[in-house]
């Protein structure tokens, strides 16, 4: 495990079996909680705070109470286009031993025609979708 004390961060990372796993915390401070759970569940507000994302839609049908579909098209390092599904599930976990709001965004398996029986549109001509992804959040 790694400290920056500058940035206030924690942070380790490992490879293994083809698969590189980042974890990182920081404390914020002077943020309200609800708000942030808020705008990490509405995923179409990442715009605000990645500046790679182009577009997000919410795909039709793909919303029930704390679980969302949406196509995000960025263009990522390099240059490159993405189309990516992402999954962006929400949990009050704060009566439970997390004791936190809990998000995790996340892409589906690779090659789904469908997802909980939402058709997923495939992918621009000229763009990737990443095979795997996932973010999850505590607060």
């Amino acid at each position: 495990e790694e400290h920056d004390a500058e940035q206030g961060l924690h942070f380790s990372f490992r490879l293994a079996d083809s698969s590189f796993q980042v974890m990182c915390s920081k404390v914020f401070e002077g943020f309200d909680a609800l708000q942030a759970f808020v705008g990490l569940c509405e995923f179409d507000l990442c715009r605000q705070y990645n500046p790679q994302v182009q577009s997000v839609e919410l795909l039709p049908e793909g919303c029930v109470t704390s679980d969302g579909v949406w196509r995000v098209l960025q263009e990522a390092h390099g240059g490159r286009r993405e189309d990516n599904i992402v999954q962006v599930s929400c949990v009050d976990a704060l009566d439970e031993p997390l004791g936190a709001l809990w998000v995790s965004a996340y892409v589906p398996a690779e090659g789904l025609a469908d997802l909980r029986g939402i058709p997923l549109p495939r992918p621009t001509d000229g763009a990737v979708r990443i095979g795997y992804w996932r973010c999850v959040y505590a607060i």
